[in-house]
């Protein structure tokens, strides 16, 4: 399974970040230990929602649209 998920910084209002993972718990832990660049500075972050996909590419191809 592939997630496209997004989320929303708590500090910063605007600041909205959309990703893509095959581990979504592994990688929002990593989102909130400060250790991915894009939103290290934006902390504390919440999930907004995310969505599951069966195949990468149609994942990723929602990602980017």
């Amino acid at each position: 399974m592939f997630f496209v998920y997004c989320l929303l910084s708590e500090k910063v209002s605007k600041f909205h970040y959309y990703g893509f993972t095959s581990n979504m718990e592994q990688r929002l832990q990593y989102h909130q230990k400060g250790k991915v660049k894009t939103t290290k500075r934006f902390l504390p972050l919440k999930l907004l929602g995310y969505k599951v996909f069966e195949n990468e590419i149609e994942a990723l191809k929602f990602e980017k649209d």
